[in-house]
């Protein structure tokens, strides 16, 4: 595991975040597949193959597998939500913060998002709540927010883009990334999919507006 202590600050306020970087063989074989489910899902619903990804899901560990990844997991405080993933996407280009609600997906994710991982994937306390009792009793969450390479299409046909020493870099600028470039600069503001997800305005003190504690995670 590689790990990062960030700090942002501005002329009047600051805040902080942990990212840690693991790599597909330390994860736990449960949760490897958990996330490679959901990358081949999130893939299929944005190229729009929802008819075979349902068809191959079943058979995805060895028909249907995902390209190579790295798991990045990030925590910060609550409050800092909208700012966090904001600096994260503005620096790390052709990743996007993508919320899903419940039966939203075609194919859906319900089952990969809300399923026994659910807590591994996205463990937010301003998370949207069922109302009711909730087809699938695992969790009570209906909304999920969860960051994605949009390199991980594999319609999108993304090759790697290589600085002068070698190295794979996240510019989005390559002969090979027309489509990732379209659909990164096509997305909506972070504050739209953050209050999507929450059900809060970010630009509101969510501290003062949910009474949630300062150091809540």
């Amino acid at each position: 595991i590689r790990e990062w202590r960030c700090k942002i600050a501005t002329a009047t306020a600051s805040t902080s975040f942990k990212l840690e970087q693991h790599t597909r063989p330390s994860l736990d074989p449960d949760l490897k597949q958990a996330f490679s489910d959901l990358a081949l899902l999130i893939a299929a619903n944005l190229s729009g193959e929802s008819d075979n990804a349902s068809e191959l899901m079943p058979k995805s560990a060895t028909a249907n597998r995902a390209l190579p990844f790295s798991l990045f997991k990030v925590q910060f405080p609550v409050k800092s939500t909208y700012v966090v993933l904001s600096f994260l996407e503005s620096r790390l280009d052709g990743v996007m913060f993508l919320t899903y609600k419940r039966e939203e997906g075609n194919p859906p994710l319900d089952n990969t998002l809300f399923g026994p991982k659910a807590t591994q994937i996205c463990n937010h306390p301003l998370a949207m709540r069922v109302k009711d009792e909730p087809d699938n009793p695992i969790t009570s969450v209906a909304t999920c927010i969860v960051g994605f390479d949009l390199r991980q299409v594999k319609d999108f046909a993304a090759l790697p883009t290589l600085n002068d020493d070698g190295k794979a870099s996240f510019d989005i600028n390559g002969p090979s990334m027309d489509k990732v470039g379209s659909w990164w600069h096509a997305r909506n503001s972070i504050q739209q999919r953050v209050t999507s997800f929450t059900g809060v305005d970010p630009s509101a003190d969510m501290a003062n507006v949910l009474g949630l504690p300062e150091s809540r995670d």
